[in-house]
């Protein structure tokens, strides 16, 4: 019995029916589960185009579902639930990109992921800004300071520029032209700002100081790496904007949200 539910958990997660009948249980009857493993599929495929709505747009149902039957087979669901499910698949249309010919598509599929681990993500107090400046001592210097982004917040390094074409895609436009462009790198930050998932193109600059902290590193060292590249940014308004912007976490006591 358990070698037959486990056959069965694995039709269900996507092994064809013939191959569990061809390994040992001929007592399994592929007519009669591919019923079964039809409706698993039929939910899968739900997943995946809620999750990658951008890269159905792009390629259309008929492609989609043959990518989702190949994402089925190669990655099964492994946990009790289907939210969020599909987190290899930018991966999986990157390595099929001499089929679908499609170089950027997988760059869309990082956009859309990105705006599901917004979406899904736990929710945390944001830091106010009052909260951070009173919370340093007179002897405090700003630049030892450290912040924690929030667990809603990617940062995106994408080799095509696919952002503004993107983002009409998820508002629900349909494109009215053919996707014409060339390799040009965009950095994008996502995350949920009032509860809603947002997003915004951001500069070199930018990108160097939100990665800096996000790898545990204080101001002073964000700072500085960002000024490497734009001498000019000024790091008081980028910082005042970013906070108000609901990036980081709130320390323990702060329910501001």
């Amino acid at each position: 019995m358990r070698s037959y539910m486990q056959s069965m958990a694995n039709i269900l997660n996507g092994t064809p029916p013939e191959k569990i009948t061809k390994a040992a249980l001929l007592d399994i009857d592929p007519d009669f589960v591919r019923v079964y493993r039809n409706n698993s599929v039929s939910a899968f495929a739900d997943v995946l185009r809620a999750n990658y709505s951008s890269v159905e747009a792009l390629v259309g149902p008929e492609y989609f579902k043959a990518l989702t039957l190949a994402y089925l087979e190669e990655n099964p669901c492994r946990q009790r639930t289907l939210v969020g499910y599909g987190e290899k698949f930018p991966r999986m249309i990157n390595h099929l990109t001499s089929e679908h010919n499609l170089p950027y598509l997988s760059s869309f599929a990082q956009l859309d992921h990105a705006w599901t681990l917004a979406h899904l993500a736990a929710d945390t107090p944001s830091l106010a800004l009052g909260t951070f400046v009173s919370s340093l001592g007179p002897n405090d210097d700003l630049l030892d300071q450290f912040l924690t982004p929030k667990p809603d917040m990617s940062l995106i390094e994408l080799h095509w520029p696919v952002f503004d074409i993107w983002t009409k895609l998820r508002d629900g436009q349909e494109l009215e032209e053919t996707i014409q462009m060339n390799p040009r790198e965009e950095k994008i930050l996502l995350w949920r700002y009032e509860n809603e998932v947002t997003h915004r193109a951001l500069t070199q600059a930018e990108f160097i100081f939100l990665g800096t902290l996000f790898k545990r590193q204080p101001l002073g060292k964000a700072s500085q790496l960002a000024q490497t590249v734009n001498p000019e940014l000024d790091i008081n308004q980028l910082l005042v904007g970013m906070i108000n912007a609901q990036l980081f976490m709130a320390p323990t006591g702060d329910q501001h949200d």
